[in-house]
C-alpha cells in the first residue's frame, strides 16, 4: 500500500516500518544504553528530526533484604498513558512501561505541523516496553552478583572481577590489589550469641567496608566470613616496580575502624568482640594470574591468623616468613 493512500507522509510510513520490526530484535542482547542510541536515531532517520532520549535512573540496589521494604520505589508513576508533553520548541514523550517511569523522548520540533504524534506515540510505546524488559533482564543479572546477606557482591561478582582488572591492568599498566579479610572467631559469636549475632555481625563488618573503602573498589563477601577486595591505584605506574601503599593504608584503616565498632555502641559487648585478620597480594609483583594472586593473598590472610589473627600480612613482606606460617 502506496503512503498516499494510508494518509501517512513517506517519513511517517519510515517510522512505522521501524515499529514493526521491533518485535524481531534479541532483548537479552540489547541494553538499556543501546536501546536509547537506536530510538533517538531512529526518529532522526525517519522524520529528520533531532531526538534526544534521557534515561531515568534505576532503582539502587538494597544494602540489606530488609531494604527493599523501607522506601517506595521513585520509579514508579500511577498512569501508563501520560501525553506527551508538548512545549512551543518540543514535544516530550514519557517513556513508561506498567507504571514504571524509564526515562524520557525529547523531540525538537521546528513546525508542530510536519509530524503527527500518533506515530511517535507508537514507537514510545513499543521503545518502552523493550527498555522495561533490557532494565529487568539488568537486574536480574546483578542480582545474581550480590550477596543476600550483606548486600555486597558475592564470589561471582568477585571472580569476575578479578579477571577484568587483570586484564585491564595489563593493557594498561597499572597495579591493584586483592585484599582478604576474615572476621576473627565468627564460630564463638554463633555459639555464644546465636547464629542470628553471627549475621549481624557480618552485616556490621559489611557497612564497615562500605564506609573505609571507595565507591569505585570492588567489595564482595565471598563465603562465610570472608571478604575480598580489590583496589585499584591508577595514578600509580605498574612499570616503575614500586608497590602502591594505598592497599597498606585501607587495610590497616578497616582495621582501626574495626576496633572503635563497639565505642558508644549499645551493642558494646558483642562489636568489641569483633577483629578482622587479613591478606594481601598486588598486581603484578606478587603474581600476575587470577589464580596465582588470589593464593598469594590466601597465603598471606591464613599466615595472619597462624600469627594470632587481628593482624594484616602482605605477601610481599617477608615472604618467608608467611610461606613457613602458611604452610
Amino acid at each position: 500500500m502506496r503512503a498516499a493512500e494510508t494518509g501517512m507522509n513517506p517519513s511517517h510510513e519510515a517510522l512505522q516500518a521501524r515499529v514493526a520490526v521491533l518485535g524481531e530484535l534479541n532483548k537479552a542482547d540489547l541494553d538499556v544504553g543501546r536501546l536509547a542510541e537506536l530510538l533517538g536515531s531512529w526518529v532522526h532517520e525517519s522524520l529528520g528530526l533531532e531526538a534526544e532520549v534521557e534515561l531515568a535512573d534505576p532503582a539502587p540496589a538494597p544494602n540489606s533484604p530488609g531494604d527493599v521494604e523501607k522506601s517506595p520505589n521513585p520509579g514508579r508513576v500511577n498512569s501508563t498513558t501520560l501525553e506527551p508533553e508538548v512545549t512551543p520548541s518540543h514535544w516530550r514523550f514519557p517513556l513508561i512501561h506498567r507504571g514504571r517511569r524509564l526515562g524520557r523522548l525529547s523531540i525538537a520540533i521546528p513546525d508542530p505541523d510536519a509530524v503527527c504524534p500518533t506515530v511517535v506515540q507508537g514507537l514510545v510505546h513499543e521503545f518502552s516496553r523493550l527498555l522495561d524488559q533490557a532494565r529487568r533482564f539488568e537486574e536480574a543479572r546483578q542480582e545474581a552478583l550480590r550477596d543476600e546477606l550483606t548486600g555486597l557482591g558475592n564470589r561471582r561478582m568477585f571472580e569476575r572481577s578479578l579477571r577484568s582488572y587483570i586484564d585491564a591492568a595489563r593493557a594498561d599498566h597499572f597495579p591493584f590489589s586483592v585484599l582478604l579479610f576474615d572476621v576473627d572467631h565468627v564460630k564463638k559469636f554463633n555459639d555464644t550469641w546465636g547464629h542470628d549475632a553471627g549475621d549481624r555481625v557480618l552485616r556490621i563488618v559489611a557497612d564497615l567496608m562500605r564506609r573505609v573503602f571507595r565507591s569505585d573498589d570492588v567489595v564482595c563477601r565471598i563465603g562465610g566470613e570472608e571478604f575480598a577486595v580489590l583496589l585499584c591505584d591508577r595514578r600509580t605506574d605498574a612499570s616503575d616496580y614500586s608497590p602502591t601503599p594505598e592497599a597498606r593504608v585501607f587495610g590497616e584503616r578497616l582495621q582501626r575502624e574495626a576496633e572503635r565498632l563497639a565505642s558508644g555502641n549499645e551493642d558494646c559487648e558483642l562489636l568489641a568482640k569483633i577483629s578482622l585478620s587479613g591478606g594481601v597480594a598486588t598486581f603484578p609483583w606478587d603474581a600476575q594470574s587470577p589464580e596465582d594472586l588470589l593464593r598469594e593473598a590466601d597465603n598471606a590472610l591464613y599466615a595472619a591468623k597462624r600469627a594470632g589473627r587481628n593482624r594484616i600480612y602482605f605477601a610481599g613482606d617477608d615472604a618467608d616468613i608467611i610461606a613457613t606460617l602458611a604452610g
